[in-house]
């Protein structure tokens, strides 16, 4: 069975090319955005629990990018881990700026 990978932030800089490059591998790759844009994409909105666990259907990776400049980026990240756990996620590839401007 090929795993399902959920890029988060697909639609900023980073995201986007991570998402690009994996399809273009052939993987079965879903971006998450706030607002689903159509085939291939996910609605996840890190404020919003009660959207986790759709997105999170038949994902086994995730691909989690914080949110910039966020200092409680992990109140946030909770539910959203907790979920993950939930529904059997078994890798996830963490990507933040925090602390860089030390």
């Amino acid at each position: 069975m090929a795993e399902r990978i959920l890029v988060m932030g697909a639609r900023g800089v980073v995201g986007r090319n991570v998402l690009q490059r994996l399809r273009l591998l052939g993987m079965d790759a879903v971006g998450a955005s706030r607002a689903a844009q159509g085939e291939g994409w996910v609605r996840l909105d890190l404020l919003d629990p009660a959207s986790h666990a759709s997105a999170l259907r038949d994902v086994s990776r995730v691909m989690l990018i914080s949110r910039p400049g966020d200092e409680a980026a992990d109140r946030y990240a909770w539910p959203l881990v907790e979920a993950m756990c939930a529904q059997g996620v078994s890798r996830v590839a963490v990507l933040s700026a925090l602390g860089a401007e030390k």
